[in-house]
């Protein structure tokens, strides 16, 4: 199970465990508080590999070798290295690409 292209999951009795805890919360802020301990403790990489990651990424290696590497899609790759997952996990943050109207915005500055 130590191997990097092998996603770690939760046993099925730790799910039910966290499920239970959510639906015993008394009040939202306690319902809140217990989703967010099961973002954390669900988590598919360490915080180890989490920083690996964004480093690797931000020497240039794309996000499809990143995801082959971690086994994850390249899509999470680009939500980890400019952080919007993994927020309280430190390490180099990579600027994300412009969509939209912005991006058509960029293409024209670059194109005059």
């Amino acid at each position: 199970m130590n191997d990097p292209l092998t996603p770690r999951y939760m046993a099925p009795e730790q799910i039910a465990a966290l499920v239970d805890r959510v639906r015993h919360a008394g009040s939202t802020v306690a319902r809140r508080a217990a989703a967010a301990r099961w973002h954390v403790e669900a988590r598919q990489l360490t915080a180890d590999q989490v920083l690996a990651m964004r480093r690797e990424r931000a020497t240039g290696t794309g996000p499809r070798a990143l995801a082959k590497q971690y086994g994850v899609s390249p899509a999470t790759v680009l939500r980890i290295v400019t952080g919007a997952r993994y927020r309280d996990v430190g390490g180099p943050l990579t600027e994300a690409r412009p969509r939209g109207a912005a991006q058509e915005v960029a293409v024209r500055d670059v194109l005059r």
